[in-house]
């Protein structure tokens, strides 16, 4: 009995131990305690705590540039989703830019609302021609939030209509749409788009 008493004692104060939150150190995906889908993965030489991420989630989640990895693999060999590959913050007040928050997903520095940087002349590689403008979500410098998407073909359409002059679609040279596969011919990319930027910046869904 004394025994039997011992052994529950150390289970409790061993599962306390590991009944880790997010940001911190793990070992097993089961120790992961905090989130809404918590998994451990192995980051350098560190093994943390990371939400995982949601398709289509990608600019809310992860921040600009970053993509949710639908195959990723936990410490436990399973798959999870996943954007967090590189260790740039574990608490809050590590991000020091106005605005920005540290991201349970990608453990990044990301805004907490829509950045209002404008757009380098470099990215314009062609002069413009005529009346050329960004019809943009809330302004005109929201295009530069997804001007990675400009010269996707799948997002030519989209991004051609709100985004005219931030991609350069009215310029002596237009960027082709040429594509592999049937993506280029529905529309469920231009929802998925429109799903991302009313979660990122706060838009309504029929903008």
């Amino acid at each position: 009995m004394i025994f039997k008493g011992l052994l529950f004692i150390i289970f409790y104060h061993v599962n306390k131990v590991y009944a880790v939150g997010l940001f911190e150190a793990c070992v097993y995906s089961t120790d992961c305690k905090v989130g809404f889908k918590p998994a451990c993965v192995n980051i350098g030489n560190k093994n943390l705590c990371v939400e995982q991420c949601d398709d289509g989630e990608d600019l809310f989640q992860c921040g600009i540039g970053k993509k949710c990895n639908l195959n990723s693999m936990d410490v436990d060999g399973n798959t999870i989703r996943c954007c967090a590959t590189e260790i740039k913050c574990l608490s809050m007040k590590e991000c020091t830019k106005k605005g920005e928050v540290c991201s349970p997903y990608s453990l990044t520095c990301v805004p907490s609302s829509i950045p209002t940087t404008t757009i380098s002349s470099t990215f314009r590689p062609y002069p413009l021609i005529g009346k050329c403008i960004d019809k943009g979500f809330i302004g005109t410098n929201d295009c530069s939030v997804i001007k990675d998407l400009c010269l996707k073909p799948i997002y030519k359409d989209f991004m051609q209509e709100y985004c005219a002059k931030t991609c350069g679609f009215c310029r002596e040279k237009e960027i082709t749409s040429e594509c592999d596969g049937a993506s280029c011919g529905n529309n469920t990319f231009e929802v998925k788009l429109k799903k991302e930027l009313v979660a990122y910046i706060k838009v309504p869904p029929n903008f």
